[in-house]
């Protein structure tokens, strides 16, 4: 019997390029598969009151109307996003009265659908997975955005609880995580579990629209590629000093694409070094551009802050991995996703900090012979870890 699932997520597309439209999009379409109905529920100040159905990547997304939680005023966000339960309450009520759940999803963050979704499973009597990936606010306290135990952190807190009380089951990307979820949190270990990222196959169906290497004049270099968030969590700094440490080898490129809190920083060190003539730094583009841009790399980026306590894993490999494209990374201590590229023969990664590592690494990576070995690597990883069926049943099966 057909079910109707509701996903709850705070962005999607087409105003965002994030990697969590990617996936909620992916997930919802393998769910389609097994016969169910699904609706993914997302915020938007700009839809007419209360809400509208839309049709994108062939699915139902319904946009209801909500203050802005992107705008860049930290206490009128804070505030956007602390009644967001109260206005998807009102503003879906007509809705969920025609069409009510049979099961709920939600991807956090954000953290304050809590309450809503407590609401939604007492009401009709359903069950919540809670797909947990950035743990805030503890990576926030972490990188030193909020001071831990202060006011703003107390007040996060206090939301993050009523998240995770809202949950069935909560599903963690990486082991380490888990377990250190778990001893943050023992009151809800009882209803944790390993759920790692996924990412469908490429689809024989995509018609390329866009040439990376024709649009910067790149024929002929290897191209090391970054595209995503510029914020302090993923230090892209990171790789502007491995930029600058092989400005001596010939025929090789940057490209980092994206936007963030740091994106005005990394412009002004790219040119304070002299590296316009290595590095394509560029504004974000949408995901079928994006992909037609990492058809053409030779090999995938990823960077952390090597001070994130937390060690989840970077939603670019999910990309790169589905295009067969070896992984070059510098990250946080004992990130579980070291273990699995290294082990994997999927690329090299190596602790961020050790900048002479991550330079030998880029070297070896120089090898035709040694990125063709890295690249079958990687394409693996769809198969064996990063693989949306598995995903899909796993979650219904714990909320059927």
């Amino acid at each position: 019997m057909k079910k109707r699932i509701y996903i709850f997520l705070e962005y999607y597309y087409p105003k965002s390029q994030r990697v969590s439209a990617q996936l909620i999009s992916e997930l919802a379409d393998q769910i389609t598969q097994y016969e169910n109905e699904v609706f993914i529920i997302v915020p938007d100040p700009d839809i007419k009151y209360p809400y509208e159905v839309k049709i994108i990547n062939d699915q139902k997304v319904v946009f209801f109307w909500s203050p802005d939680t992107k705008v860049s005023n930290r206490f009128l966000r804070a505030l956007s996003e602390m009644i967001l339960s109260c206005t998807s309450y009102i503003c879906l009520r007509k809705f969920v009265k025609k069409q009510p759940p049979d099961y709920l999803i939600c991807l956090s963050p954000t953290i304050f659908y809590g309450p809503y979704l407590t609401f939604l499973q007492k009401k009709y009597k359903i069950r919540n997975y809670l797909i947990l990936r950035d743990i805030f606010p503890q990576w926030a306290v972490e990188v030193g955005l909020i001071k831990e135990n202060g006011l703003v952190h107390i007040f996060f807190k206090f939301f993050e609880e009523l998240n995770y009380k809202s949950a069935s089951i909560i599903g963690l990307e990486a082991p380490s995580i888990l377990k250190q979820f778990n001893l943050r949190h023992p009151n809800h270990s009882h209803k944790t579990e390993l759920l790692f990222n996924w990412v469908s196959e490429i689809s024989t169906k995509h018609i390329k629209k866009e040439s990376l290497r024709e649009k910067y004049q790149l024929e002929n270099r290897i191209i090391f590629f970054y595209g995503g968030n510029i914020g302090i969590a993923q230090d892209v700094q990171n790789i502007i000093r491995l930029a600058d440490k092989m400005r001596e080898v010939e025929n090789i490129a940057f490209v980092i694409l994206g936007h963030g809190t740091e994106r005005n920083k990394i412009s002004d060190l790219i040119r304070e070094k002299g590296l316009e003539d290595i590095i394509v730094f560029a504004e974000g583009v949408p995901h079928e551009i994006f992909m037609d841009y990492i058809s053409e790399i030779d090999i995938g980026l990823i960077t952390l802050n090597k001070n994130n306590k937390g060690h989840n894993i970077p939603g670019k490999i999910l990309n790169y991995s589905r295009m067969g494209i070896p992984i070059l990374g510098s990250v946080n201590p004992n990130n579980d996703i070291i273990e699995i590229i290294n082990s994997n023969n999927a690329g090299i990664v190596v602790e961020n900090g050790n900048d002479e590592a991550f330079k030998e690494a880029a070297i070896n990576l120089l090898d035709v012979s040694t990125r063709a070995m890295k690249s079958e690597g990687s394409k693996s990883l769809v198969k064996k870890i990063f693989n949306v069926e598995k995903a899909s049943k796993k979650i219904l099966d714990k909320i059927s």
